[in-house]
Formats: structure tokens, C-alpha cells, sequence
């Protein structure tokens, strides 16, 4: 085998650096005023310990789908998680619940959904369900030619909204499915779920300690979230 001149090698080796992985988009200032936080431990598998931040705990998920010949299909599945602090505390935890019915026509290859895809969870701060994150379809010019989703959570008095990201930094290509979620907060984007490779939350370095756990407590929520979409 013939060996690249030095030169070439050079130039191959800074090429191959050079390339990076792609990013979702995210408005000016995202980035700059969060710090990323690695969910370490979700990756593809049904069941494991989920890390963040200070906080670890066990986790389990499920997806299947039942179709008859493309007339009528059913997708379900969930996730619970449970969350605790490395130093103690209320234990975090979250079961969340996935539903899509879709009825289907072969001869014309349309089909319609019955019931609407939602992913449900309620969420509990030391064992007593106070509050609840929705996820769900969206509609309209948000969904053309895209899996779009929509959503929000709520955590004592913080409420979060959710929105699927396709697009990619620095190209004007995008995806179907979702690269993660921007996080909104009384209608600004304050950080985000990045899905794209390893699970992590991109936190508001300024954020209080409940802002935290409600951004822990999604961003779990979010990596643990079987699309529908994705698994067809």
C-alpha cells in the first residue's frame, strides 16, 4: 500500500478536521449566554441511568406500533424517569405516555390521524404529581414538509413552551425531524434541547434553581421521547 506524500496527508488530515458535525439552528445569543449540559446515559437503549447536572436516576421507555395493511395503524409507547440530587433532596420524576392513531387510504396513498399524535407526561417533585408537559403535532405552515412539534411544560410557577428545530447552522438545508427544541419563557428563547448526537440541555447560566429542575426535568423528558415519525 502507497503511503500519501507528506504534503497530501497534510492536506487530507486538515480537510477531515475542518468538517463538523451539524448543528441545529438557534437565534443570535443562545449559545453565548447558556452553558451545555450532557444527559449522559440515555443513547438508544430501553432502559438505563440517566445523568445531569447533579441529578441521576434510573429510566425506562417503550415504543411499538400495530398496522393493518395500511388502513389503520395505532402507535404507543411512553418513558418514566426518576430523578435524584447528588447532594439529596426531592426526587424528580416524570411518566409520560405516547398516542397516534392514523387511518390510511392505499388506493389514493393518503392518510389522516384519528387521534392526533401526543406525548403526555405528568411530573412529580418529591412523589406528589403537580404538574404536566404536553407535546404534540403542529399544524399549519410549521409542519410543511417537516415532523414539527409543538409543546410546554409546567414546574411550580415556570411555565416552558417547546418548539422542534430542523434547521441547520449555517445551511439553508434542513431536516424532517426534529435536530431538538427551542425553550421559550413568557415568549423569548431562553435555551434549548439539542438532540442531535449525544442528548444535552442548553441551560441559561443565569437560571434560578427551579428554572433548572424545569429545564433538567424536559430536557429528559425530551431525550427519552420515541417520535413516531423516526421509528417508521
Amino acid at each position: 500500500m502507497r503511503a500519501l506524500p507528506a504534503a497530501l496527508l497534510a492536506l487530507a488530515l486538515c480537510a477531515c478536521s475542518a468538517v463538523r458535525p451539524a448543528e441545529m439552528a438557534l437565534p443570535d445569543g443562545v449559545r453565548e449566554s447558556t452553558q451545555r449540559i450532557l444527559l449522559s446515559g440515555i443513547g438508544s437503549a430501553r432502559t438505563g441511568t440517566v445523568t445531569a447536572a447533579g441529578f441521576s436516576g434510573p429510566f425506562e421507555r417503550s415504543a411499538s406500533r400495530f398496522d393493518l395493511s395500511g388502513r389503520y395503524s395505532s402507535s404507543g409507547g411512553g418513558a418514566f424517569f426518576a430523578l435524584t440530587p447528588a447532594g439529596g433532596g426531592p426526587v424528580l420524576s416524570g411518566e409520560c405516555e405516547t398516542r397516534l392513531k392514523t387511518v390510511g387510504f392505499p388506493r389514493w396513498g393518503v392518510s389522516a390521524d384519528v387521534l392526533p399524535l401526543a406525548y403526555s407526561c405528568r411530573l412529580s417533585r418529591g412523589g406528589s404529581v403537580t404538574d404536566i408537559m404536553e407535546v404534540q403535532e403542529a399544524r399549519g405552515r410549521d409542519a410543511l414538509f417537516r415532523n414539527a412539534r409543538r409543546g410546554m411544560l409546567t414546574w411550580e410557577n415556570i411555565r416552558l413552551d417547546f418548539e422542534s428545530v430542523h434547521a441547520i447552522e449555517g445551511s439553508p438545508l434542513g431536516t424532517a425531524d426534529a435536530l431538538g427544541y427551542r425553550v421559550l419563557r413568557d415568549g423569548a428563547v431562553i435555551g434549548a434541547v439539542d438532540l442531535n448526537g449525544a442528548p444535552s440541555v442548553l441551560m441559561p447560566t443565569t437560571a434560578e434553581p427551579a428554572l433548572r429542575e424545569a429545564m433538567i426535568v424536559g430536557a429528559v423528558a425530551l431525550g427519552l421521547f420515541w417520535d413516531p415519525a423516526t421509528l417508521d
